[in-house]
């Protein structure tokens, strides 16, 4: 942390606790991506405790971690959150917009869902999963009524198509994959439901294993920088599609999925009726693939490059092969989609003629084994 974040620091805690705030120790908690510290303080505050986390911005160069915007949404959506009665995340103590720093309650040295799933005991992860996607539900039940005003530009990431699309259909053609533009009507039809008023909720954005601490009174949600405004199941896909961003993916077993959905789906339709619809579900979940599923396509270009770390290769080959044939699964369960669908296809078989990884079993989470 810079010494200006830092004073900036003490002066929102001694703000917040109404008398001097002593500052004891600044441990690192996050990545150069994504800077985020853990403040412990010299004894136990008023509304404040014995420590809190501070999240700051990158100075070292432009992108993602260093906007002040990612700040300002990520204040938004605690302060949204904490409105709507939700207590599932951390609580905002404090905002400097100026001096660019974040304060937030700290949920303590609780595993994240990540570790939970990278450790050996099987019964934890699934618990882990299931109460991360009935979380998740519970939000998106809780938020129907949300504006559709954009928050910040990261919030049009997934549900902004036309972009991903364009650069996938140059590229396509550029590599020599099977030609999309047949697919360019399921696409608008796609834009148009990723869209759907009925089904947008608060949501996450980027909801990885990563992003969630496991503790004793249930799953807590962390790093809002992309949330905001979208259609549900842009969160709710991540379960079937085994976390399509993630970067330390690994297939989920498809009996853990189906625990996830049923979690996810009962606590989203106790706000959310439609959800209790099987085909509207259905529906709805193949939208949220597909979108996911196109928008990870259109990375085409570097997932087709040689020159890469061997694993990295192996996991981004594994990874999309695994992303596109559960969307094409969750699409053919309502028909929706079908040109899409028939195009993943092609894609499918046309990157498992070219790429030994695509050939190969996908990994599981060590917690999974070989199930």
């Amino acid at each position: 942390m810079l010494e200006s974040e830092i004073a900036a620091c003490s002066r929102l805690l001694d703000e917040v606790a109404g008398a001097p705030v002593e500052i004891a120790g600044i441990h690192g908690l996050g990545s150069r991506w994504a800077p985020v510290e853990r403040m412990v303080l010299a004894r136990d505050y008023p509304r404040i405790g014995r420590s809190v986390v501070v999240k700051t911005r990158r100075h070292d160069e432009a992108g993602w971690g260093g906007s002040l915007s990612n700040l300002i949404t990520e204040q938004r959506c605690l302060a949204f959150l904490e409105a709507a009665g939700l207590c599932v995340a951390p609580e905002l103590l404090a905002f400097d917009e100026a001096a660019g720093v974040l304060v937030m309650s700290d949920l303590g040295p609780a595993p994240s869902v990540e570790q939970v799933l990278f450790g050996s005991n099987y019964d934890n992860a699934t618990f882990a999963l299931i109460e991360l996607a009935a979380c998740t539900g519970l939000v998106h039940a809780s938020t129907t009524s949300i504006g559709h005003d954009v928050w910040n530009e990261s919030s049009l990431f997934v549900q902004e198509l036309e972009r991903p699309w364009q650069r996938l259909t140059s590229e396509a053609e550029r590599l020599g994959f099977p030609d999309p533009r047949p697919a360019s009507s399921d696409v608008a039809a796609l834009d148009a439901a990723i869209m759907d008023a009925q089904w947008r909720t608060f949501t996450h954005g980027d909801l990885t294993p990563g992003n969630a601490l496991v503790r004793d009174d249930g799953v807590r949600l962390i790093d809002f920088e992309g949330a905001g405004p979208r259609h549900a199941m842009l969160d709710g896909a991540a379960f079937r599609l085994s976390f399509p961003q993630y970067g330390r993916w690994a297939a989920l077993p498809q009996k853990i999925v189906a625990l996830a959905d049923d979690a996810y789906r009962t606590e989203l339709a106790k706000g959310l009726p439609l959800a209790e619809d099987d085909v509207a579900y259905g529906k709805a979940m193949a939208t949220g693939c597909a979108a996911w599923a196109l928008v990870r396509l259109s990375r085409i270009a570097v997932i087709s490059t040689e020159d890469q770390d061997a694993q990295v290769k192996l996991r981004r080959r594994s990874q999309i092969v695994h992303t596109v044939e559960s969307c094409v699964s969750a699409a053919e369960e309502t028909g929706s989609f079908p040109a899409l669908m028939t195009w993943f296809v092609s894609v499918i078989e046309e990157m498992r003629r070219r790429w030994p990884e695509a050939r190969d079993e996908p990994k599981r989470f060590p917690a999974f084994g070989s199930e």
